[in-house]
């Protein structure tokens, strides 16, 4: 991902992978407003009538896009030298346009992104890269409860996230193959004028020999612009050096994006119960891994109050929909 402090909640619980509820006694029940909108089912099948919420029979209708022995190979060895790779939009096979728009209305309406993760065609974007998260990861491999929607207004002249690391050298095998990758998926082309990735290539550091998480931008040549056009994939380790740019003005759409973290089976390298991919989380599920979502990346933007109350309420009531 572009960043991620996902650390430990003692909120999590470790059986359901949703962050427990607590019961209703000593807290407020009054939902007003936005806030009875935040958590209505019904308000976000009206919001988005042609998406769809836990609907088994639409999830288990979709499959995962094929990907040919060549670019398996590809993959690998980008990983083990560059530490990431680009996973073209002709493999991926799918047209992201009506995710695209669903972000731009819920901006319109003064809703975070990351309110996509309501409806199934968001979580589905994971399952659907499976066959290329198992020839990295292999079989097994499990979401962390970490996941961002952005949306880059070219008009304001936002930007990604600053440079960083998602994890430290641990997040590596010894021979540099990745434990855990950030699935990041354009869902609008992504160019250096609205702030598409740049990352530094893992083969032009001293990987071996680093033992800290120091985003260390020293050599600007050795850096890399991942533009993208939308319906493209990219994944990369959890070392790699990356940051969202800032966009131009001049840009002609924001940039619009959708990322996963994905760990391998095994690894145990987060303190928090981690989600089966191809699970179908329930609709409380999909609201308490949004509150936390928020409350993590606290640290990343100024979140007025409807969404800080929306969070602390969703992660300390049970939720009645």
């Amino acid at each position: 991902m572009e960043d991620c402090h996902c650390e430990r909640s003692e909120a999590i619980h470790q059986e359901t992978y949703l962050i427990r509820p607590k019961c209703w006694a000593n807290s407020n029940m009054v939902f007003l407003n936005i806030q009875e909108n935040l958590i209505s089912e019904n308000y976000w099948k009206s919001f988005a009538p042609d998406f769809h919420i836990a609907d088994s029979s639409f999830w288990n209708f979709q499959e995962a896009f094929s990907v040919p022995e060549e670019t398996k190979a590809e993959m690998n060895d980008y990983m083990l030298n560059e530490g990431f790779y680009k996973i073209d939009k002709s493999i991926v096979n799918y047209d992201p346009s009506k995710h695209a728009t669903l972000v731009k209305k819920l901006v319109s309406a003064n809703l975070l992104p990351v309110f996509a993760m309501i409806y199934d065609e968001f979580w589905l974007l994971q399952a659907s890269a499976r066959n290329a998260m198992e020839a990295v990861l292999g079989t097994g491999y499990t979401i962390r409860p970490c996941m961002w929607v952005w949306h880059v207004d070219p008009k304001k002249e936002e930007s990604g996230w600053y440079q960083h690391r998602d994890g430290d050298i641990n997040s590596l095998h010894e021979d540099k193959r990745p434990k855990v990758l950030s699935l990041w998926i354009p869902l609008t082309q992504a160019t250096p004028q609205n702030g598409c990735m740049y990352v530094k290539p893992m083969n032009r550091e001293e990987v071996c020999v680093a033992t800290n998480k120091k985003a260390d931008i020293a050599c600007l040549q050795d850096m890399q612009a991942l533009p993208a056009e939308a319906g493209d994939m990219y994944i990369w380790n959890f070392w790699v050096l990356h940051w969202g740019s800032k966009a131009t003005k001049r840009a002609k759409e924001p940039r619009i994006s959708v990322a996963f973290e994905i760990e391998e089976a095994g690894s145990n390298l987060l303190e928090a119960p981690l989600m089966d991919p191809f699970r179908m989380p329930s609709y409380e599920e999909r609201l308490r891994i949004i509150a936390y979502q928020i409350k993590q990346y606290m640290h990343m933007y100024k979140f007025n109050s409807t969404f800080l109350e929306f969070a602390d309420n969703a992660l300390n009531t049970k939720i009645i929909v």
